[in-house]
């Protein structure tokens, strides 16, 4: 009842009265974390042999729209340094910023030879917190984001790492670096780490993800018992996803007030597909 109910209703927000009184029967009194946990769930599992263990999970539902697995914030915008052949004009910022589309205001770059380096993150506590994983994380990520806002079409995770392992531009010879460490982070971001958050290097959702599917199927996704099945999970069925460039304030050029360098915000958002 309560899954026609929810595949039913109109809008993000509704009541379904006919749950109210059970809800009140199993003492629950919210039924979604706060934006600053992952855990949504826990449960107590019998691994064998009565050996009861408690695992955090949490949930993903694709009942409505497509979960996502980081959501954009202020704290994820990547800061790129403007490089020009020739000092940037007012008239050349100017034409820059008013180019919506971001495939076309890159290819203005292209044909003005500007050019994009990576120079930090907006909040440095996302930029420790990548670093506690890999020191050369938030280089590679930075690698992804510029050829996915570049690009007309390529947005898939998976895609974005192989076109990055080809073009190989910190010169790795392990083909496989680029796949583990973009693997090791979004792992990392499913099972508890928060960009605002300092994070200690454990993870908080210990058992890791339900799934809930189109249909109402509940499937999960243990990491705490088969985390090569939940990194491929995440690594081919997530994508990158373009916020709101207003509401995260990202895309346009803008001078620092401090060293008048150009700069351009980037931001990383990803979701499930």
């Amino acid at each position: 009842m309560l899954l026609k109910s929810i595949k039913s209703a109109k809008g993000s927000s509704f009541e379904i009265e006919e749950i109210e009184d059970f809800i009140s029967q199993i003492n629950l009194h919210r039924v979604a974390s706060s934006s600053a946990e992952k855990v949504d769930i826990q449960t107590i599992i019998d691994s064998g042999n009565k050996n009861f263990v408690k695992l955090g999970f949490s949930i993903k539902s694709w009942l409505g729209s497509m979960p996502t697995l980081l959501n954009a914030t202020g704290a994820t915008n990547f800061i790129f340094e403007v490089h020009s052949p020739n000092p940037l004009t007012q008239s050349d910022i100017d034409n820059a910023n008013n180019i919506k589309n971001f495939y076309d205001k890159f290819s203005y770059f292209n044909e003005n030879q500007i050019e994009l380096s990576f120079s930090h993150i907006s909040k440095q506590n996302f930029y420790d917190n990548l670093i506690l994983i890999d020191s050369q994380l938030p280089q590679i990520l930075s690698y992804i984001l510029e050829d996915h806002y570049s690009s007309k079409k390529a947005n898939k995770i998976s895609d974005l790492v192989a076109r990055l392992t080809e073009r190989n531009p910190l010169g790795f010879t392990n083909k496989y670096f680029y796949e583990k460490k973009i693997r090791d982070f979004l792992s990392v971001i499913a099972l508890g780490m928060m960009p605002n958050t300092p994070w200690d290097g454990y993870n908080s959702v210990s058992g890791g993800h339900i799934v809930v599917s189109k249909r109402g199927d509940v499937i999960t996704y243990f990491y705490v018992y088969f985390p090569k099945d939940f990194e491929n999970y995440l690594f081919n069925r997530t994508k990158l996803e373009r916020g709101s460039t207003t509401r995260h304030k990202f895309g346009q050029i803008y001078f620092d007030e401090t060293n008048q360098i150009p700069y351009i915000k980037l931001n990383l958002q990803i979701r499930f597909f």
